[in-house]
């Protein structure tokens, strides 16, 4: 375990992080677990300027998980010989984080895209601009509440509720429910928003 530490640290990181991965999922240092941790080593390799979101492979996992043990099997066998060669592991793991970086950037475009849209709206319309950020949520398909809106904006219950009036009034929100159980979805006139801030997933 001490030196697979010490190898976390050689450059160039993403190759260290795949070998540190195959080395502690096959070692199997701990009952249970070991492959979870083992993937939080891409994150543990990772230079200062990278968060998990950029460093892991768990978001690219969660559409390739049968490719991912297929590839460990493959490169572990029933025992890890060191001196085999990793290079088609290295290689997996590298498009992992490829295409969950590529994920990233897709989104954050689409983000940009929607964010832009909506402050023209909002802004053509008169309707109040602190909603932007709570619409870009719904959006990417998070459910609205007036206790968010609230938490969100910083009004009262009595603004943020003439708020949302206006919104829904405005075709930007649709009112789903009644009193307590009401929630807000993006209205009909907003729906083309939200087929842009889906991004495929892989």
């Amino acid at each position: 375990m001490c030196e697979l530490s010490v190898a976390l640290a050689a450059p160039p990181w993403p190759v260290a992080a795949a070998l540190a991965h195959l080395n502690l999922a096959t070692i199997r240092p701990f009952c249970d677990g070991n492959e979870r941790l083992a993937r939080e080593m891409l994150v543990l390799a990772r230079t200062g300027a990278l968060d998990h979101a950029l460093a892991g492979i768990e978001d690219w996992l969660g559409g390739e998980t049968a490719g991912y043990y297929a590839g460990l099997r493959a490169a572990a066998g029933a025992a890890w010989p060191p001196q085999a060669d990793a290079g088609p592991w290295v290689r997996l793991c590298l498009a992992g984080q490829q295409a969950q970086l590529d994920r990233l950037v897709a989104s954050h475009a689409a983000a940009a895209l929607v964010w832009t849209e909506l402050a023209t709206r909002l802004g053509g319309e008169d309707l109040p601009a602190c909603a932007a950020p709570v619409l870009l949520d719904a959006a990417f398909g998070l459910t609205l509440r007036n206790g968010r809106y609230r938490a969100e904006t910083g009004l009262s219950d009595v603004g943020a509720t003439r708020d949302l009036h206006r919104l829904c009034d405005a075709g930007v929100l649709a009112a789903i429910g009644e009193k307590r159980g009401r929630v807000y979805r993006l209205g009909p006139t907003l729906t083309v928003l939200a087929a842009r801030a889906r991004v495929p997933a892989g």
